[in-house]
């Protein structure tokens, strides 16, 4: 197996056990993400559609929901732990028909050419290895005069109205944080993993993604470079305060790419440490009438293959 094909392996199986708490705050925070990407979609037109990296099957099974009869939703991913949570779920909701869940790799798809008139991703394009190598395929698979919509995890670019007001947020946000009132995830996990668990034994997250704030501009070029036309970005952005320590604790650990594999690596004593001192933590800052917030931010990039 070679260096990049066992990150893609590992990284989906990092979720495998997290399927129904993934599924749980994917749900209760990024509903505005899947509600952008549908709105994108001509839906009356499309008939078959591609959710490339379905993980719990949010998006698949929400298309499933609203797509016209006969009509097919196929969701593709790497984690066996999140395809079964999504087929019972479908099952649950009567719509194991309409909604299949397949194993697969998004950069090299078990699909024939123009096989669909719809491609979307949530959240999965940071964690590809060559994304290059999924939007091409994804235009492979698309018919002439379908579009492909994807949402990814990022800050707003900087020379926008969203840019130019996170920029103005940062100097009370850094204060809050200083003066011991706010925590954000998942930016507090993780500097909490760095300082509590040993090094990683391998890298944590693709490499294309790593040091980058801002995703739109990055994939807006992928999807050119792969062919499409009319390549569009825009940003979305929400901001959540959580309730309980205990939910800040399952949140962080299970969206964190960085927490999630390096807990998983960590012995009990370790990671009895790094709790406790994440639980001291927040209480202080709950005890300073202070609040734990969750900043979540996608770039929506559509285009669409020439007819």
């Amino acid at each position: 197996m070679s260096g990049e094909q066992d990150f893609k392996t590992k990284d989906a199986a990092s979720y495998d056990h997290l399927a129904e708490s993934f599924d749980r705050h994917t749900q209760k925070y990024t509903t505005y993400a899947v509600d952008a990407l549908l709105e994108e979609l001509d839906l009356g037109a499309v008939n078959r559609v591609l959710d490339i990296g379905c993980g719990s099957g949010i998006v698949t099974l929400a298309l499933a929901r609203v797509l016209g009869p006969g009509a097919q939703a196929i969701g593709v991913d790497l984690s066996d732990g999140m395809l079964a949570f999504a087929r019972q779920a479908a099952g649950q909701q009567g719509l194991d028909e309409r909604a299949v869940f397949v194993k697969g790799d998004a950069e090299a798809l078990d699909m024939p050419d123009g096989d669909v008139d719809a491609v979307v991703s949530l959240y999965a394009f940071r964690h590809l290895p060559h994304p290059d190598k999924a939007a091409t395929e994804a235009f492979r698979v698309l018919r002439p005069g379908g579009r492909v919509a994807i949402a990814s995890g990022s800050g707003p670019q900087l020379l926008t109205v969203d840019g130019l007001r996170a920029a103005l947020a940062q100097l009370p946000r850094a204060l809050a944080r200083i003066r011991g009132r706010e925590r954000a995830a998942c930016e507090h996990i993780e500097q909490l993993v760095e300082k509590h668990l040993p090094a990683p034994s391998a890298r944590e997250i693709a490499d294309w993604s790593e040091g980058h704030q801002e995703f739109a501009g990055p994939l807006a070029g992928l999807l050119t470079a792969a062919g499409f036309a009319n390549v569009r970005r825009r940003w979305l952005g929400r901001e959540y305060e959580v309730s309980s320590i205990e939910d800040f604790w399952d949140l962080q650990t299970t969206f964190s790419s960085t927490a999630r594999k390096r807990i998983a690596q960590a012995s009990d004593a370790d990671r009895a440490r790094l709790e406790q001192a994440f639980r001291d933590d927040c209480t202080a800052v709950l005890e300073r009438g202070g609040r734990l917030v969750y900043r979540v931010g996608a770039a929506l990039v559509t285009g669409d293959k020439p007819a």
